[in-house]
């Protein structure tokens, strides 16, 4: 299971390994304290998740592989391109509440094409650091993310096909 936002429902998000949960008494960065408004019951353990939930939360495997890319070596620059466009637009019109997510899984697809040698580190950075500022999720946080999202898309770079091949 992967963390999403609002993926399962309006609102809902799923936070897997790695992820955290903001809970009391943690602080708010207005340096109010997060508070309960029921107060749990303390048990042992977490109920499981239930089955309908669960399966909303994990995605159906893709059928086809989206690392591969089968491209002649003459287009791979319009391919990255076009990507950039398309994933900057994504992020700049992402719905509040998504937009750090947006950013993040953009950061990760243009890190796979940095990785692939497609796309230049520098370029995708300067695209999604502009996009981010658009939806305003705060600079230094966007520029967190973007790093933090083109390193893990480059240990994953897409791979390139003949375009014959497929």
């Amino acid at each position: 299971m992967r963390s999403s936002a609002g993926q399962i429902g309006d609102g809902l998000d799923v936070r897997a390994d790695g992820s955290y949960v903001v809970a009391p008494p943690s602080r708010h960065r207005s340096g109010r304290a997060y508070r309960w408004i029921v107060l749990p019951d303390h048990v042992a353990e977490l109920p499981p998740i239930p089955a309908w939930l669960l399966q909303r939360a994990v995605p159906a495997k893709p059928t086809v592989t989206r690392s591969d890319v089968s491209l002649r070596t003459a287009d791979a620059h319009a391919y990255a391109a076009a990507a950039v466009a398309s994933e900057a637009r994504k992020v700049a019109q992402a719905p509040r509440g998504q937009r750090n997510h947006r950013l993040n899984l953009a950061a990760f697809r243009l890190g796979q094409l940095v990785g692939a040698g497609l796309l230049e580190e520098a370029t995708a950075t300067a695209a999604l650091v502009d996009a981010g500022m658009a939806a305003g999720p705060g600079e230094r946080k966007i520029r967190s993310t973007v790093r933090r999202g083109l390193q893990a898309g480059r240990r994953h770079p897409r791979r390139l096909l003949p375009r014959d091949s497929r």
